[in-house]
């Protein structure tokens, strides 16, 4: 992202007027949005200006919170428009009328196990810091009154063994088993355990981790991806689902994890990069049309060393969002 006059994408966003969008041209340093007004974009955004302010490092601390304070009107704003172009008053959920750009961007996705995630998180992270109006934490109040930030999630999208994908059918999916747990929102480790098992079972974390879907689907999908590549987000390998899916196995599965990171790290060996996406056989995907390729050296290959780290020495923390 482009550096706003502050020296930081918040500047390019308020600057041009903008709300948070997926992504900011790097040549005319403007806001665009890919594909959709992004559901994930300003939860993921806050949680991680909120992880900064309590960063190790007191200097780095210091600079995120002053940040915090120089946009905190506009935060403010942002989460109330959030709010207002997302989220169902009267449930809570994500809007099931309108679609949104999501984990899976090549898709036109509603109320997604993922999209709840995210509405979830923005409202724990301004709960815990006061950067915006409190609209949605009424709707994660237990009958006590206490925050249970899992609270909607349980209710509308765990079977028994698994997340369902969306509302309106019991699929599966790779993102919507992974996310609530590496957000923090549920800590219930047997519903982790469950839902790993799960991916693992059926065919998710195969050849590497992980799949968005094991059956491959259309539906949903832009129709220039339909085309181009349909498979893209379907049933090949991603790096970013597989590096969370490890360090959350790493949680429940120490032994399990131990050789599944290590297939990972010979991978990453045998090719000196860090593929974004895998095809079947476990190589670097390239479209059917052989027009597009896997990206290499993707910047979440930083949470799949956090975990090869934290596995070579036990006690160290699990990473999470937020």
């Amino acid at each position: 992202m482009s550096p706003g006059r502050n020296g930081c994408s918040l500047g390019v966003w308020r600057d041009r007027r903008s709300h948070v969008t997926t992504t900011i041209n790097p040549l005319f340093r403007s806001p665009v949005d890919i594909f959709d007004y992004g559901v994930d974009s300003l939860p993921l955004l806050l949680a991680s200006l909120r992880s900064l302010t309590r960063s190790a490092d007191p200097a780095i601390g210091t600079r995120a919170r002053a940040l915090a304070r120089e946009h905190a009107d506009w935060i403010a704003s942002e989460v109330t428009w959030f709010i207002d172009r997302v989220v169902d008053p009267s449930t809570g959920l994500v809007r099931a009328d309108r679609t949104f750009s999501a984990h899976r961007d090549t898709f036109k996705n509603g109320s997604t196990a993922y999209a709840n995630t995210m509405v979830a998180l923005l409202a724990r992270t301004v709960a815990e810091t006061g950067w915006g109006p409190e609209l949605l934490s009424p709707f994660f109040n237990d009958a006590s009154g206490r925050a249970d930030w899992s609270r909607l999630l349980r209710r509308h999208f765990w079977t028994g063994d698994r997340f369902r994908d969306r509302l309106g059918t019991d699929e599966t999916s790779g993102e919507a088993n992974v996310w609530p747990f590496f957000a923090g929102l549920i800590e219930d480790r047997s519903m982790q355990v469950m839902a790993l098992e799960t991916l693992r079972r059926e065919g998710y974390a195969t050849p590497y981790p992980l799949k968005f879907e094991v059956e491959h689907r259309t539906a949903g999908e832009l129709l220039v991806f339909r085309l181009w590549s349909p498979d893209y987000q379907t049933t090949t390998s991603w790096t970013s689902l597989g590096s969370i899916y490890l360090s959350l196995l790493r949680e429940v599965d120490l032994v399990g994890a131990s050789a599944d990171l290590e297939r990972m790290r010979r991978l990453v060996k045998r090719d000196g990069t860090f593929w974004e996406v895998l095809d079947a056989r476990g190589r670097p995907w390239r479209s059917a049309s052989r027009l597009s390729v896997s990206d290499t050296s993707m910047l979440w290959g930083a949470i799949l060393l956090a975990t090869l780290e934290a596995t070579r020495h036990p006690t160290g923390s699990p990473l999470r969002v937020g």
